[in-house]
């Protein structure tokens, strides 16, 4: 889905559409992130990796929504978007297509671009944004768990130093 502020870039269709002829068995497809600002002046240019469940989760590594293309048998494996999330709904649909054992490939291509300025949803509902990560993370977390809140989310910025230094080096 494109939200409706976002853009795809002319040919990402067809890209994406020659991976999965190419790929039958991958179930998600994505790209590089570049985020614009409301007259299309480029922001900033992300590369991504190939996909690494851990550093999605913990690193925050994932792509942005909009690179993000996925066959229809994703629905049947992972469901649909869970709206009770406001703006981590494309991050939780993600992990649980990992989980549900969706294939994800990346391709070095930047496919689309994601608006940033003051009057975007991100922008405007930050506060909703991490909240809704920590929502997010008490739901999928797994292994050890500190009891204390204030432990938990340091053993959290622990493991997301950790993890968005591994994806420098990978």
């Amino acid at each position: 889905y494109l939200n409706s502020d976002d853009i795809l870039f002319p040919g990402s269709l067809e890209k994406v559409n020659k991976v999965f002829l190419e790929n039958p068995n991958i179930d998600v497809i994505y790209g590089n992130g570049i985020w614009i600002d409301e007259n299309d002046k480029i922001i900033h240019k992300r590369l991504n990796l190939p996909f690494h469940y851990n550093t999605w989760f913990y690193g925050m590594a994932d792509p942005f929504q909009p690179e993000v293309f996925y066959r229809r048998r994703v629905l049947e494996k992972a469901g649909y978007l869970d709206e009770s999330f406001f703006m981590m709904m494309d991050r939780e649909w993600w992990i649980r297509m990992a989980k549900s054992g969706c294939k994800f490939m990346y391709v070095n291509e930047d496919l689309a671009a994601l608006r940033k300025y003051g009057e975007t949803k991100t922008a405007k509902y930050q506060k909703i944004n991490n909240e809704e990560r920590w929502r997010l993370h008490d739901k999928y977390w797994e292994g050890f768990k500190f009891n204390n809140s204030t432990l938990h989310k340091i053993h959290w910025k622990i493991l997301n130093y950790y993890y968005r230094a591994f994806r420098q080096i990978r």
